[in-house]
Parts: C-alpha cells; sequence; structure tokens
C-alpha cells in the first residue's frame, strides 16, 4: 500500500470508497459505456416484455441470439435456431393462455457489466392477469450478448426470487 503524507494513498481506494472520517471518500462514476449498455440493455428488455405480453412467439424469439440457451428447474436447453426456441417456448405460451395471462413486468432489475459484449440482468418477472391479479413470479437471470445488431439475449435463467 501506497502512503502520501502518512495517509493511503488514493490509488488503494480506487475499488471501494474510503469510509475513513479523516480521509477523503472516492466514488467512481459508472463509465459513459457501461451507463450506454445498461440504458440499452433495460429498454431491450421493456421491448421484450411488451412483446413477451402479446404471447406471439415470432416476436419474442427474435429477442434472442441464435443459439441460446434455457435454463431452469426442468434442466437445461439448447436453441440452435428460432425455430427450436419457438418450439421451446410453445407449451409455456399455452400454460400462459389456459391460465388468463395478460400481461409480465420485469422488477427489482440489477444489471452487471461482464465486458463490452456481455451483460448480466437479473430481476423478477411479475405476470399478471386480465383481471389485474398477480398469476405468478419467477426469478430471471438474462445473459446478454452484444451482437452487429445490437444486444440479444444469450441465455435466460429461471430461478427463485
Amino acid at each position: 500500500m501506497g502512503t502520501l503524507g502518512g495517509r493511503l494513498a488514493p490509488c488503494c481506494t480506487a475499488h471501494k470508497p474510503s469510509t475513513r472520517k479523516e480521509g477523503r471518500s472516492y466514488n467512481f462514476a459508472m463509465s459513459s459505456q457501461v451507463a450506454d449498455d445498461q440504458s440499452a440493455i433495460t429498454a431491450l428488455l421493456a421491448d421484450y416484455y411488451r412483446a413477451f405480453s402479446t404471447l406471439h412467439l415470432p416476436s419474442i424469439v427474435a429477442y434472442f441470439h441464435e443459439p441460446c440457451l434455457l435454463v431452469g428447474p426442468q434442466g437445461v436447453s439448447s436453441a440452435p435456431t428460432r425455430p427450436v426456441l419457438t418450439a421451446s417456448l410453445t407449451p409455456l405460451m399455452e400454460t400462459l393462455r389456459h391460465n388468463g395471462y395478460a400481461r409480465s413486468e420485469l422488477v427489482n432489475q440489477q444489471f452487471k457489466s461482464l465486458s463490452s459484449s456481455a451483460a448480466l440482468l437479473t430481476g423478477v418477472a411479475v405476470r399478471f392477469k386480465h383481471d389485474g391479479q398477480e398469476l405468478s413470479r419467477a426469478g430471471l437471470t438474462y445473459v446478454m450478448h452484444k451482437t452487429d445488431l445490437g444486444w440479444k439475449i444469450a441465455a435466460l435463467i429461471t430461478h427463485d426470487v
């Protein structure tokens, strides 16, 4: 650890703000690229949730990377193409229709940039019926990948809330 006049040098606190009362506290703003990525992914997932709420599979699968992974309590499923992904999601869409599904919201979002082309977004999907009653909740983590066409869902992980 470096010192500066008997105090810790600022480089020693670059990753964690200082909690010392007598010293300076160093807070580093999120890089503009990470902020731009977070904003783009958040907007993309808002659009995805609007598409998902229609239960129209061609609109939904357009948000996924080819190939993609689905991970959940039933296991891991690889979808190398959109037609395979469509077949994987069809039973879920049928169940939602049968249960009076109307729309979903993604709440409690937490974002983590992994690199310039990879990020995670975790949240809770809240599903509602046509009458506004809550139908279900599911924890979801989206592994996002940046392509030449923008951000895509590379993996969707379903987990406990």
